[in-house]
C-alpha cells in the first residue's frame, strides 16, 4: 500500500515536471514570438528613419545619400552608423525598458549605441534606382538579429525624388545649373525634364537660398549680393528680371563689363526662356 503511495506520488511528480516543462517551453516560445514580432517592427522603424534621414532638412539638404554603387552615403552619428555601404541604425529593445537610463536617450526611442539595451539593425539597399512616377526608388533590406532566433529581415521601398547627377537635389527640388547664356527650358530639356516654375522660384526665395544653390554647382567664390541692390541696366542695356537665380561674370557679347553677380535678380519671377549673355542660371528642372 505504501509502495502504491510513493509509486503514485512519482507519477504526480513527473506529471508536473512534465506541466511545469511543457509551459516553461510554451513562455520561451511566446516570448522568442514577441521578440520575432519586435524585429519586424524594428525593422520597419529602422527604414522608416533612413527615409526620412535621404529626405531634405530644415537646411535644404538631405543627411544621407545612396550613391552609384548603392551604398548609404553621410556621417555617422550615434542613431546611424555608416559602414560597409550600409548602415547600423541602434534603437530602443522593449525587453529591457527599465535598464534605460535618461541620459541615454537621443530623440524618440533612439537610443545611444554604447548603451546596453540597443538593438542595432542592419540596414543594405538591394536594388535601384527604379523609376517610379517621376522619382527614384530604391529597395532597402532591414535585418534585426534577436537572441535564441535566426536574423529577422524586412525589405521595404524607399521613394526619392529623382535627380540624376549633375543634378543638385534641394528642399525638395532638382536643379541644374545652365551654360554660360543658355535657358532653364533648353537646360531642363536636355536632361530630359521639363521647366518647373515653383521650384525655380524656391530658388528665389531669399538670397540665403540661392546663394547656397550657386555654391553647390561651383559658383566663383564670393560674397551673394542682395537682390535689393540688383541693377535694371548695366552701360544702357537692360537685363531681363525673370531669369531667378545666377551667376554672371561680367561679360557681354564677349566684351567685358567689369560687374560680376553672384545672387538672385530684382524681380521675384522666373521664365523658362530668359537668357543673359555671361550668366549661369540655377534652374528648377522635373
Amino acid at each position: 500500500m505504501i509502495l502504491a503511495a510513493l509509486i503514485g506520488a512519482g507519477v504526480m511528480l513527473a506529471a508536473l515536471s512534465m506541466q511545469l516543462t511543457t509551459t516553461n517551453l510554451r513562455g520561451k516560445e511566446l516570448k522568442l514570438n514577441r521578440s520575432v514580432e519586435a524585429a519586424k517592427q524594428a525593422n520597419l522603424s529602422a527604414i522608416n528613419y533612413l527615409n526620412a534621414a535621404l529626405r531634405p532638412g530644415s537646411s535644404g539638404l538631405a543627411k544621407y545619400s545612396i550613391n552609384n554603387n548603392l551604398a548609404i552615403v553621410g556621417q555617422s552619428t550615434q542613431a546611424l552608423q555608416v559602414s560597409g555601404g550600409g548602415a547600423n541604425f541602434y534603437q530602443f529593445n522593449p525587453d529591457t525598458a527599465a535598464a534605460l537610463a535618461s541620459n541615454q536617450a537621443i530623440t524618440g526611442n533612439v537610443l545611444n549605441v554604447s548603451a546596453n539595451n540597443a538593438t542595432a539593425t542592419r540596414l543594405q539597399v538591394i536594388k535601384g534606382p527604379t523609376p517610379c512616377n517621376g522619382y527614384n526608388c530604391y529597395d532597402v533590406r532591414a535585418t534585426t538579429t534577436v537572441a535564441g532566433a535566426s536574423p529577422v529581415s524586412t525589405v521595404g521601398r524607399i521613394k526619392l525624388l529623382s535627380c540624376d547627377p549633375p543634378g543638385k537635389p534641394y528642399g525638395g527640388y532638382c536643379y541644374y545649373y545652365s551654360g554660360v547664356a543658355a535657358n532653364c527650358g533648353n537646360t531642363c530639356s536636355a536632361k530630359g525634364k521639363s521647366f518647373d516654375t515653383t521650384g525655380t522660384l524656391y530658388a528665389t526665395s531669399s538670397d540665403a537660398i540661392c546663394g547656397t544653390l550657386l555654391n553647390l554647382f561651383g559658383a566663383p567664390a564670393g560674397p551673394v549680393k542682395p537682390a535689393s541692390q540688383h541693377p535694371k541696366q548695366v552701360f544702357m542695356i537692360s537685363i531681363p528680371q525673370d531669369v531667378g537665380c545666377k551667376y554672371y561674370d561680367g561679360t557681354y557679347m564677349g566684351m567685358p563689363f567689369g560687374m560680376t553677380w553672384k545672387g538672385r535678380w530684382r524681380l521675384p519671377t522666373v521664365s523658362a526662356n530668359e537668357s543673359f549673355d555671361g550668366v549661369n542660371l540655377v534652374c528648377g528642372c522635373k
